[in-house]
């Protein structure tokens, strides 16, 4: 083993051999004068490069104790599933300094033809078309950045596992985003995600195509009670925080009631409009919260005897809440 001190001798007696013996020599090719550049044995008239003694003594910036160690400076950027080519493919980016025009022009010609070869199969020109209309169809949600991403990798899962001759694209990413909110407990109704869609699915292609690409890219469906549709119910309505929490806590009550078979939203709207009425300035119209849950008021108002019948609500003036099953027997 050479030790640092031993090898940086032996580099410089070869350079040294190189300079000595290159003195006098003539060039193969054109018989001009070698002479040594940067460790290369380089001919001054044509350029031809006759010998080369070129070593990076340097230390090698690599790590290799963990092979999945993503910090390594000399690896390429890990793949990005929620993208069509998984992130590996070449993208133009925009340029804030000034050109010219001819140069604007020359650049436009680049994009325009990069953005046609980007895809060289129709099959994916279709998924990419799928990635993009997900994405947006997330965003017009306004769902967090973790379920645009698990919803895109869901459409593409679904889109590559199955051959959907026949049903629309809409339909497809619909029922993916459906799935995902599902999964991740995102209290979003299926008629929401068709009002995203501006009409162009239906509610039962959304229901029914969501749980057929559960199936398929292993989805699993979480059932969103009562409480977990209340957030969402008073930030339509404006209601304030103790207020939704006051609704909160009367929907789980009610939700443990055995035989209760009030649909989680009308369940929810039903309470946050009782724990309106019982926190001043917290009141909100039936009307409203019946357009916030598709629900009629009539069946708002029958879900709140519902809960009077339970005891859990006394309608007199003021309402008053016993929530005994949730605060031990105190009182709103």
């Amino acid at each position: 083993m050479v030790r640092v001190s031993d090898r940086d001798a032996v580099v410089a007696t070869m350079d040294d051999v190189t300079t000595d013996s290159s003195e006098g020599t003539t060039c193969p090719d054109c018989d001009g004068t070698l002479q040594v550049t940067d460790g290369e044995l380089v001919c001054s008239n044509c350029g031809a490069v006759v010998d080369e003694h070129r070593i990076d003594h340097g230390p090698d910036w690599r790590w290799f104790n963990d092979d999945d160690d993503e910090t390594d400076p000399s690896r390429a950027a890990p793949s990005d599933p929620t993208r069509h080519d998984d992130g590996l493919g070449t993208e133009i980016g925009k340029t804030e300094q000034p050109v010219s025009a001819r140069r604007r022009r020359q650049l436009s010609r680049i994009i325009t033809q990069h953005s046609r070869t980007r895809t060289t199969r129709p099959n994916s020109r279709k998924e990419l078309e799928v990635v993009f209309a997900t994405k947006r169809l997330a965003n017009a949600l306004e769902l967090p950045d973790s379920g645009r991403d698990r919803a895109t990798v869901v459409a593409r899962t679904a889109h590559q596992a199955r051959n959907w001759c026949g049903t629309p694209l809409s339909a497809v990413v619909a029922a993916s985003v459906y799935a995902v909110c599902r999964e991740q407990e995102f209290p979003l109704r299926p008629q929401d995600i068709v009002d995203a869609t501006r009409g162009s699915v239906t509610r039962r292609l959304v229901v029914s195509h969501g749980h057929t690409i559960a199936e398929i890219a292993d989805v699993e469906l979480a059932i969103l009670t009562a409480p977990d549709h209340v957030p969402r119910v008073a930030s339509a309505v404006n209601t304030t925080e103790q207020t939704t929490q006051t609704a909160i806590d009367l929907a789980a009550a009610v939700a443990d009631q055995p035989g209760w078979s009030r649909s989680p939203s009308g369940t929810a709207a039903a309470a946050v409009w009782i724990s309106g009425q019982a926190h001043r300035g917290g009141a909100v119209d039936q009307r409203t919260l019946s357009e916030v849950v598709d629900r009629t008021p009539v069946a708002l108002r029958n879900a709140v005897a519902e809960f009077e019948e339970l005891g859990l609500v006394d309608r007199g003036c003021p309402v008053t809440i016993t929530l005994d099953d949730c605060r031990g027997g105190d009182d709103v």
